[in-house]
């Protein structure tokens, strides 16, 4: 009994059964395979310096930091192509499949409306053994919308195991808070710099002053004793 319920799910399953089926299945387990390999090659800490650098890693312009937004914002402007493909790719193969079995069905009520509208010349025997064939076979029609969910339900599983979106977001983390101890070392070498800048003119006017008066004091001197 079970061996027969396993034989019947696996015949069901079989993508190479039709050809509308096998493009429509093939096409969507490609597309999942070539995002996932495309997704563990690209989705990376070295691409997403290149888009937190704008791809040009000596511009410090173009640098994104905390005032582009927040923590997801950041995380969503750096995310290479591969991971916003990922995002969608799941979605779209179920529609895919759902595309699939909407065609299958429509070819199928086509045939039949052919086949009801020709009864009179082929004959009602003729007609009923088409329509019965038609029937055995309708079933296949939603084996497209099946392997769509199967690879929406697989791709969502494998990425939530890489976790590419979670360690994207706390390396976005980690730069913003790189970000910001530089932008306080630097403010502070800067006003480090000024407070000594201040320091330094503060001594020349004295001094200048000093010199100054003294300069002034021997004038007068000099003047008295003429």
């Amino acid at each position: 009994m079970g061996s027969t319920k396993l034989n019947e799910i696996l015949g069901f399953m079989n993508p190479f059964s039709d050809l509308l089926s096998t493009i429509f299945i093939v096409s969507m387990v490609m597309a999942s395979i070539g995002t996932v390999i495309w997704l563990s090659l690209s989705a990376n800490t070295t691409q997403w310096e290149k888009n937190w650098h704008g791809e040009n890693l000596d511009s410090i312009n173009q640098n994104l930091d905390d005032e582009h937004g927040s923590i997801t914002d950041l995380s969503d402007a750096v995310a290479t192509k591969s991971e916003k493909i990922a995002d969608i790719i799941p979605s779209m193969l179920l529609v895919f499949g759902l595309l699939g079995t909407f065609l299958g069905l429509g070819m199928a009520l086509n045939h039949a409306s052919n086949v009801l509208a020709n009864i009179s010349t082929t004959g009602m025997d003729s007609a009923m053994s088409q329509l019965l064939g038609m029937m055995d076979g309708l079933g296949a029609k939603f084996k497209t919308s099946t392997w769509g969910i199967l690879c929406f339900i697989t791709l969502n599983i494998i990425f939530n195991i890489k976790g590419a979106t979670e360690k994207r977001l706390a390396w976005v983390i980690q730069k913003v808070r790189q970000e910001a101890e530089l932008k306080k070392v630097e403010y502070e070498t800067k006003e480090n710099q000024k407070h000594s800048d201040l320091i330094n003119a503060m001594n020349h006017i004295a001094l200048t002053t000093k010199e100054t008066h003294i300069t002034l004091v021997k004038n007068i001197v000099t003047l008295f004793q003429n």
